[in-house]
């Protein structure tokens, strides 16, 4: 499942008592366990690739996939890093390590468009286009969902130790803000910057 998450530079304390109360029990095994890193690329750098969300397409000339698209390629990038990886675990803790992640944007302002330039794909969650913006729990909670029914459509013969964990991760700007928020991760390798949720 998705269990890790890792904050860009947040501007929150997310260890605060609002926060673990908002975690819905999650506060042990995700909050207390959150890494922190400086910018987008330090947090995403030993990914194989990063999906970014968000509402606004813009320019763009980078391929962009539903949800459940998305689910399905974090599934298949899984599968090879775990059919050419020995072992998809951290060197130093022996905790999972990821090869994808989600990263999603402030609720007020989303990613820039520098940080949507440096991720694989971006993933757009299909709405209304006169209310197309999400917060950021719908987003990653939509997000979410279509990881997880996508593990429970492979079967299990195609589905390696190493999906046992995914991770997310989130730069917050505050608490009552949302902030960059960054990622859900399934696998083991590198990556770079990016996207945003509405």
């Amino acid at each position: 499942g998705i269990g890790e998450l890792r904050l860009v530079d947040p501007q929150c304390d997310f260890l605060s008592e609002d926060a673990r109360a908002r975690a819905s029990g999650a506060a042990g095994p995700v909050l207390e366990r959150a890494r922190v890193y400086p910018t987008i690329a330090a947090a995403t750098e030993d990914l194989t690739a990063t999906f970014a969300t968000t509402a606004r397409l813009r320019d763009t000339t980078q391929v962009v996939v539903t949800p459940p698209e998305m689910a399905r390629r974090i599934a298949a990038i899984g599968r090879q890093t775990a059919a050419t990886t020995p072992a998809a675990t951290d060197d130093d803790t022996g905790a999972f390590r990821p090869s994808c992640g989600l990263l999603f944007g402030p609720e007020r302002s989303g990613l820039t468009n520098e940080d949507l330039e440096t991720v694989d794909a971006l993933v757009q969650i299909p709405t209304n286009r006169n209310f197309a913006s999400l917060n950021l729990a719908q987003a990653v909670n939509i997000c979410g969902y279509a990881y997880h029914l996508s593990m429970r459509t492979v079967p299990d013969v195609e589905r390696p130790s190493s999906f046992a964990s995914a991770s997310v991760a989130s730069h917050a700007s505050s608490s009552s803000t949302g902030g960059k928020a960054l990622h859900f991760d399934v696998g083991g390798s590198r990556r770079g910057e990016g996207g945003d949720a509405e």
